[in-house]
């Protein structure tokens, strides 16, 4: 199962839930402003991607998309086309 964690808002995730729905993948959205972030993902993810690309530098937030063994940070056509 895909999951994505950011802002429905964001004009990023709202063209990565576009991309999702067009291509018929099923996900779950965690949205962190009603909800937060879950306790030890940031640590994880930071193990697994380091902070410099869990720091958004260009702008306030970005998405993050856990796919099985794979995390994604921010939106990539080309790496989300390879998504299950």
């Amino acid at each position: 199962m895909v999951r994505i964690y950011g802002i429905k808002n964001c004009d990023t995730m709202k063209k990565a839930f576009a991309w999702l729905d067009a291509n018929k993948v099923a996900y779950e959205f965690h949205d962190y402003k009603k909800d937060g972030v879950p306790p030890g993902k940031l640590k994880e993810w930071a193990k697994r991607v380091g902070w410099e690309k869990l720091a958004n530098t260009r702008g306030p937030t970005c998405p993050i998309v856990e796919a099985g063994s794979r995390l994604l940070i921010g939106f990539d056509p080309a790496e989300f086309s390879k998504l299950p």
